[in-house]
């Protein structure tokens, strides 16, 4: 049996993180969530639904790749996690190029100016490089160091265990963990 290869299967996981990001886009929950901030200012429910979308495509891209090479390769695992958010988000830019091009809002009502706006996050198609790096950028196999960054950026008090003077947080408590 022949295996597959790993970036030919990160590509395909990723035309179906596309095409469920375009459905979640042309039902209109995308530009409907856009109304609720997860954190306020900062991102808001429908994009958070789109970076979730290319989070867990690049995860299962992979896990897909652990299988094919029957063992964990980190360094293939984070490429193929990549290139799948990356497809992902270009998809969503072919999208936002079709629309400017072609009246999709005629068979598609939710394809409205609003909703490409959102998608090229208010640059017009200026805006559309920015959609397959965040799809790439998103993604890591190593959650623990995304998960730490976060915590590390987030302001806090001085007087928390594990913050320096200035409130920022220190990322080796995350990065040293080792997971078994």
């Amino acid at each position: 049996m022949v295996k597959e290869n790993f970036l030919w299967s990160a590509i395909k996981t990723g035309l179906v993180g596309g095409a469920i990001a375009l459905f979640l886009c042309l039902i209109g929950m995308i530009e409907i969530f856009d109304k609720r901030d997860v954190i306020e200012g900062v991102i808001t429910l429908g994009m958070f639904l789109l970076l979730a979308t290319s989070f867990v495509i690049g995860f299962l891209s992979a896990q897909r790749t652990s299988r094919i090479f029957e063992s964990p390769k980190p360094f293939h695992q984070l490429i193929a996690g990549l290139l799948a958010s990356a497809v992902t988000g270009l998809v969503l830019a072919l999208f936002v190029l079709a629309g400017a091009q072609i009246n999709i809002r005629a068979v598609f009502l939710n394809a409205s100016p609003g909703l490409y706006e959102l998608l090229t996050f208010g640059r017009g198609l200026g805006g559309i490089w920015m959609l397959p790096l965040l799809g790439g950028a998103y993604t890591s196999h190593n959650f623990h160091d995304f998960y730490g960054f976060v915590l590390w950026s987030v302001p806090c008090g001085h007087d928390q265990p594990g913050r320096d003077d200035r409130g920022a947080g220190e990322v080796s408590v995350w990065s040293d963990r080792n997971d078994d």
